[in-house]
């Protein structure tokens, strides 16, 4: 009997310590909806449910299906499990928002949003992106949520919601100013609104960190047609041409905020980019543009005697950048018997010297 005892004793306690670290691995589970953060498995642990129910005298539907739904109906469903919040706790979140829309912003990148309201969040234990997700679905269910931004409005991308906010914060001004925007844009992360800047047509670079806004850029249907006009004839009798040389008329008077290089990009995107690629300095019809060095060479094939100086230049108003050692190779070679200059005999010499020594 002493044995008989011992054994019974034993797998008796092997069974309690087998289920009682079984159920202590998972989350503890509260019925009352002033709990918040308890997360259930609604497949997996509906018996624990059921008996923590029992010992807190609390009645629950008899089917599990009944059990299912009216635990959904209290809780948010996050990846299979139900995290038990209260509708004030829905309702003060989705205030917090409600708030924010209502002083004009038109998006709210979530991340943000969670580092500002951190402290009142993981009292409440929201924790996580899903989670709030989630819980503005339920309690807003009219706003947009895309992957990592909410929007009152509707679907939209990432780069058109800074775009409309970035235009909606300008208002008033053709210039803006990349480190104003950051301030006044807080809900949306500075790497995103430079990277809206750079890649929008709707911007312009003018300088360091300031950007001319194109819905304020003012130029005539005049100017437009005798434009499209003088690029369409050069076009088609050189298969090019340089966008320095366009006639601007009224132009750069009408829009003074704008530099040199500002300007002829505005009047490429206004104009000319439907029709045109624009290579550099260089316009054409054609997607792959036109070969540096063969302008480079007709450049100086009309000419008895073509300097460095020259070539520089005319390299820089066809691209836009000087290329030392491209000008002077090809000019140097004997494409014509015309004389070439003794600057650019010896600039050449010195390049290939530096070329042996490397």
């Amino acid at each position: 009997l002493v044995l008989v005892f011992v054994v019974f004793f034993y797998l008796f306690f092997f069974l309690f310590v087998l289920v009682f670290f079984f159920f202590k691995q998972k989350t503890a589970y509260e019925i009352s909806a002033c709990l918040v953060g308890s997360e259930m498995c609604i497949r997996d642990r509906l018996m624990r449910l059921r008996n923590y129910a029992e010992s807190a005298n609390v009645e629950l539907p008899v089917s599990d299906e009944e059990l299912e739904r009216e635990v959904s109906v209290v809780g948010v469903l996050i990846d299979g499990k139900i995290y038990a919040l209260s509708d004030e706790i829905l309702e003060e979140v989705a205030s917090i928002t409600d708030i924010i829309f209502e002083q004009g912003v038109g998006v709210i990148f979530i991340e943000l949003f969670m580092e500002k309201n951190s402290e009142w969040l993981e009292e409440h234990y929201i924790v996580t992106v899903d989670m709030l997700k989630e819980i503005l679905k339920k309690a807003r269910p009219q706003y947009y949520l895309g992957q990592n931004i909410i929007t009152v409005a509707e679907k939209i991308s990432e780069h058109d919601a800074i775009v409309k906010e970035i235009l909606r914060v300008s208002k008033g001004s053709s210039v803006v100013i990349f480190s104003e925007l950051v301030e006044v844009l807080e809900y949306i992360p500075s790497e995103k609104i430079a990277w809206s800047l750079s890649m929008s047509p709707e911007f312009v670079w003018i300088s360091e960190g300031k950007y001319f806004c194109m819905k304020d850029f003012i130029i005539s249907e005049e100017d437009e047609n005798a434009i499209s006009m003088y690029v369409d004839r050069e076009c088609g009798l050189n298969g090019y041409v340089s966008i320095t040389n366009l006639p601007y008329g009224n132009i750069p008077e009408e829009n003074y905020e704008l530099s040199d290089s500002a300007l002829q990009t505005a009047v490429y995107n206004k104009v000319l980019k439907k029709n045109y690629y624009l290579h550099g300095k260089i316009l054409t019809k054609e997607s792959n543009g036109v070969d540096i060095d063969i302008l480079l060479k007709a450049y100086c094939s009309g000419k008895d005697i073509c300097t460095a100086s020259e070539v520089m230049e005319r390299a820089i108003e066809l691209t836009g950048n000087p290329n030392k050692q491209l000008s002077l190779i090809h000019i140097s070679e004997p494409t014509r018997q015309a004389e070439i200059s003794y600057a650019v005999f010896c600039l050449k010499k010195k390049n290939n010297n530096k070329t042996k020594k490397k």
